[in-house]
């Protein structure tokens, strides 16, 4: 049997509705660049004294199976991958929904050796950064927890990936920050150098005793806490006190991004409401150009807000 190659490798996407359904025959393919998904299984240790100072084995205990699954990402794929982090989709447009109870994916690899089954899978948390200076391509990078992983030696399925349009940096033509006061308009584009907007649905995946009949298998991810989401900004030219003078005001704050591909494609994030949280204090790190950067906090929109009234971010593919 030849080697597993990940020159060879592919990877598929199901969309289903409940955590503990079955396998499901993926039908969507998309590209990706490297994966980490793997099943742990906890060991239950041996604590009773028995005349001497070496344990006895340890027994096999309840099973994890997590990872990260990272992308470039492109014009064409990958509705279906945020659609299942962030909840809602409708004409391209994707938005935050409160909780995901009834949207899960099946994952697939191909390994060559074995396909690996691993799912149901629920996307914990997502980042998505580009870089001006980076000879690397937007990126997004999708933390799962699955609730088991098999192989299996049936053949993948015989799906390819839409041809992809890479998200490039250099496609970003419209970057725009301002407070609330009104609609983001022209006068509020900015030379934007690096971003990273982080999603954290801050999930609780370590409850098992599904139904009591596979007692060693976790339930589904469920809410936790408030979910969490920031974007970290980097300009090249320290030139304004704009942006230092919101942040010792508190104000709330808007953006917009929007990557225009080479087929008319496009890739837009709209942020309606955040706040300042660090950084943005130009420290002098040498003979060259001052630089500003710092992260900031994401929250709901109110009604009446310039941009949209609802959850932390959008995104939109079309």
């Amino acid at each position: 049997m030849a080697d597993a190659l990940g020159i060879k490798a592919k990877m598929g996407v199901k969309s289903v509705a409940t955590w503990a359904t079955a396998y499901a025959a993926v039908d969507t393919a998309i590209p990706f660049v490297d994966e980490s998904i793997t099943r742990n299984y906890a060991r239950v240790q041996r604590s009773a004294l028995l005349g001497y100072g070496g344990r006895e084995s340890s027994d096999q205990g309840v099973q994890t199976t997590q990872g990260t699954v990272n992308f470039e990402l492109d014009y064409n794929n990958f509705i279906p991958i945020l659609k299942q982090a962030m909840g809602a989709e409708a004409g391209g447009v994707i938005t935050i929904t409160d909780t995901i109870d009834s949207l899960f994916l099946w994952l697939e690899f191909e390994k060559q050796v074995s396909r690996y089954r691993a799912g149901p899978a629920k996307a914990t948390k997502f980042t998505i950064s580009g870089d001006a200076n980076s000879t690397d391509p937007v990126k997004l990078s999708v933390e799962y927890t699955c609730r088991d992983v098999v192989q299996s030696a049936t053949a993948f399925p015989a799906i390819t990936p839409s041809t992809p349009d890479r998200v490039i940096f250099r496609h970003l033509t419209l970057f725009r920050l301002g407070d609330q006061g009104d609609a983001l308009a022209a006068g509020d584009q900015l030379p934007l150098q690096s971003f990273e907007l982080s999603f954290d649905r801050a999930y609780k995946t370590d409850d098992y005793g599904s139904a009591l009949t596979e007692p060693e298998m976790p339930l589904a991810p469920a809410e936790n806490d408030f979910r969490s989401a920031s974007l970290k900004l980097k300009f090249a030219r320290y030139a304004a006190d704009t942006i230092p003078a919101w942040k010792d005001a508190d104000t709330a704050l808007q953006c917009a991004f929007l990557f225009s591909g080479p087929s008319a494609q496009t890739f837009g994030i709209e942020v309606p409401n955040m706040r300042i949280t660090e950084g943005f204090d130009a420290p002098i790190g040498g003979p060259g150009p001052l630089v500003l950067e710092g992260t900031l906090e994401l929250a709901r929109s109110l009604a009446g807000h310039p941009m949209y009234t609802g959850n932390e971010f959008r995104i939109t593919i079309v």
